[in-house]
């Protein structure tokens, strides 16, 4: 295809796609290496090629195979992301209950998160929304507990601290294992007890 005949039947359709690519470079990143491959295939195409007729058909299948590719990476994070958060409000929800708070909505807003992971478009941004889901409940949880120790929903004062602990990611095989796992555990978390603070678990 010649550069003329290019302009006036794919200039339409080349100027989408690289809209498309440039838009979703980062998004790129996320999908397997065969899927990333086609990703840098694209980009390059759109820095480097003087003459894109020649190659076009190539680039615009691989154009709508990462279409789809990304359309079913994404919708798969997005419903992962959106169930973790909701077993998470689930607990909070509960946890504010427990330490009687009036308004939830001064530590977290389970109608605006679940909002705000469905307007997000990004894969990397959806990402770390996923992995940080533990920090965000462990966050909410220290604010509710603060709150009302030192009396702002129930009036009682407290000398308590809170202090955050994480859990150490480890590899149990047995059951004897596992009893030396929970005991350090305990002995931690009763150090810390006996220290007058109030343990938040990450």
């Amino acid at each position: 295809m010649d550069l003329l005949d290019f302009v006036k039947h794919q200039y339409k359709n080349y100027k989408v796609i690289n809209n498309y690519a440039k838009q979703n470079s980062q998004n790129f990143a996320s999908l397997d290496i065969s899927e990333r491959n086609k990703g840098e295939i694209l980009v390059n195409y759109f820095k480097q090629d003087d003459l894109p007729g020649q190659k076009f058909p190539q680039i615009k299948k691989i154009y709508e195979e990462l279409q789809e590719s990304l359309k079913t990476h994404f919708e798969d994070l997005q419903k992962k992301t959106r169930k973790v958060y909701q077993s998470i409000f689930n607990e909070l929800e509960q946890k504010s209950k427990e330490l009687v708070i009036s308004d939830e909505k001064l530590f977290f807003d389970t109608a605006e998160k679940l909002r705000e992971i469905e307007k997000e478009n990004n894969i990397t941004t959806l990402q770390l929304l996923h992995a940080n889901v533990h920090t965000y409940k462990a966050d909410v949880l220290e604010n509710m507990v603060i709150a009302t120790t030192v009396g702002e929903e129930s009036g009682a004062e407290s000398d308590k601290k809170t202090e955050r602990f994480k859990i150490k990611i480890t590899e149990i095989r047995d059951e004897g294992q596992l009893n030396i796992y929970l005991d350090w555990l305990r002995n931690e978390i009763l150090k810390r007890l006996n220290d007058e603070k109030i343990i938040i678990i990450e």
